[in-house]
Formats: C-alpha cells, structure tokens, sequence
C-alpha cells in the first residue's frame, strides 16, 4: 500500500512537471503586447545580448547600472527621450540621444536629435522585467 501511495505521488509529479512548458529564450509569450506604460521598458538599459531568432528579433537584456563593452542598446524614458547605444570610435559606448512615439504601445518610431541621422521604428514583441524581444525596423 505504501509503495503504491509512492508510485501516485512520483506519477503525478511527472505529469505536473511535463505540462510546464518554457520558451526557449525565456521570455514572455510574443502575442503578450508590450504597451508604452508598461514599466518594465523605462528607465532600463537593454542591451542586444546577440541572441537573434529565426523571425529577425533579437534579444535584450537589462543587466542593471552597468554598460556592457562592445553591445548596441538603448534606452526609454516615459517622458519621451530615448537613447540609443553603439560601439564609439575609440571602442567605448556612444550615446545618441532621440526621442519616441508610439500609437500602438508595440512599435515605436525613433528620431535621433542630430538631423543627419535617420529616422527608425522598434518593435517590441515580448516584455519582461529582465528581457525583451526587439526589431528595428528602418
């Protein structure tokens, strides 16, 4: 009786852990918009962890106060500026400041404050506190 209590009890554990499914890059369902009051986008460096998916989204992460050598990246802010990361002539981080709009939550258009520079939208298709799914689309 004992070790039939034993084998229901591992049976079911098994069942209740199989049914878990993860998404291979550990991010939220991409159908879950992210919306421009989302708090988890502003006020985070999210920096492309060179992890692109088979659709041409790449993964973000934001890894916290630190500037990561040698990624792009940007940043949001709720009042509309934006930064965008490159790698600097002398192999530091550039800072290239623009603003943001958005209709729709998920794609946001970019325009660098220096005019010779072109304008560009980003879509966001998944959004973690940690992570997030991104396009720029020119």
């Amino acid at each position: 009786m004992r070790y039939l209590h034993s084998i229901t009890l591992l049976f079911s554990l098994a069942l209740a852990t199989s049914s878990c499914e993860k998404d291979d890059a550990g991010i939220a369902d991409p159908k879950q918009e992210a919306t421009s009051t989302s708090t988890e986008l502003y006020g985070k460096d999210w920096f492309d962890s060179r992890q692109p998916d088979s659709s041409g989204f790449k993964l973000y992460q934001s890894p916290g106060q630190t500037l990561p050598f040698g990624n792009n990246g940007f940043r949001f802010e709720a009042n509309g500026t934006f930064v965008r990361y490159t790698i600097a002539p002398n192999d530091g981080i550039m800072k290239i400041p623009a603003t943001w709009t958005t209709a729709n939550g998920q794609l946001f258009h970019i325009k660098p404050n220096n005019a010779q520079l072109s304008e560009y939208d980003l879509r966001i298709e998944a959004l973690q506190p940690s992570t997030l799914k991104a396009q720029i689309v020119p």
